[in-house]
Formats: C-alpha cells, sequence, structure tokens
C-alpha cells in the first residue's frame, strides 16, 4: 500500500531541480504546501476541542503555536520537530513534577 507512493517521491526527490523549474509543478508545491499547513491546522483545531481546558496545557500549547508561528514569519532556521520535542519534554517535566492523575479520566481527586 506505501510502495506506490514511495516510489513516486523517491523518483521525484531524484530529479526534483529539473522538476521545480516547470511552472505548474511549481504551483502545484505551492498548493500541496499550503493544503499539508491546512490538514495540520485541523487536526489541531480537534485536539483542542476534545482536550481539558486546564491552564498548563493551554499554555504549552500557545507557547508552541506563538513559537511556531513566529519562526514560519521570521523564516528563522529552526526545525518544528525540535520544538515539538521541547514541548513533550516540558510536559513530562510538568507530569513528573505534579505526578500522575489519580483517575483513568485525567481528573485529580
Amino acid at each position: 500500500m506505501v510502495l506506490p507512493s514511495f516510489i513516486i517521491i523517491y523518483l521525484i526527490s531524484i530529479f526534483l531541480d529539473s522538476f521545480i523549474k516547470i511552472t505548474w509543478i511549481a504551483n502545484a508545491f505551492k498548493g500541496i504546501r499550503m493544503a499539508v499547513g491546512i490538514l495540520i491546522l485541523d487536526a489541531a483545531v480537534n485536539m483542542f476541542r476534545k482536550m481539558k481546558k486546564q491552564v498548563i496545557p493551554c499554555v504549552i500549547m500557545g507557547c508552541s503555536f506563538t513559537a511556531m508561528l513566529l519562526i514560519s514569519i521570521f523564516a528563522w532556521s529552526f526545525s518544528s520537530v525540535f520544538l515539538m520535542l521541547i514541548a513533550g519534554v516540558v510536559s513530562l517535566v510538568i507530569f513528573v513534577i505534579h505526578g500522575a492523575p489519580s483517575e483513568k479520566g485525567g481528573e485529580r481527586k
């Protein structure tokens, strides 16, 4: 199931410099980039709706969003994956400091 897509992407990556010079392919990549951004935004909105509205998770999410937005606006060379790892480490540290929730639903007594 994955192999055909992988082969196509691999072949495109080999000839990417030649492909990107063709105007309609360059425009297609811009459209794909926009679509991926919208899909990521949709996933974030769905996660936010399902998330329990507590202060610490909202602050972590807000800081991560702001950092990603600033990185994108100013075109800084910083990996989004590294930013997500930083947010994960901060969440883990807060989890260790505050301890695990006592119930399965995430609420503390």
